[in-house]
């Protein structure tokens, strides 16, 4: 059950470590600027909201059908 969260995670902290590196890599003597950076624009597009979002109003509203084209 907790597979997929775990899975999640993990590739999730794994990634961060990559990016880090990176940042230190392209920014020799700026490490904590790159890395700063990095962060903010990861933080930034996780709160772009969803392309498909569903008011969540209309969910009070009963069953509903989502039809993709």
């Amino acid at each position: 059950m907790y597979l997929g969260g775990t899975l999640f995670g993990g590739s999730y902290v794994a990634l961060g470590g990559v990016l880090i590196a990176w940042a230190a890599a392209t920014l020799p003597g700026r490490e904590p600027a790159g890395t700063a950076a990095l962060f903010i624009v990861l933080v930034l597009g996780q709160a772009q909201p969803p392309s498909r979002a569903v008011p969540a109003t209309s969910l009070l509203s009963g069953p509903r059908v989502i039809m993709e084209p």
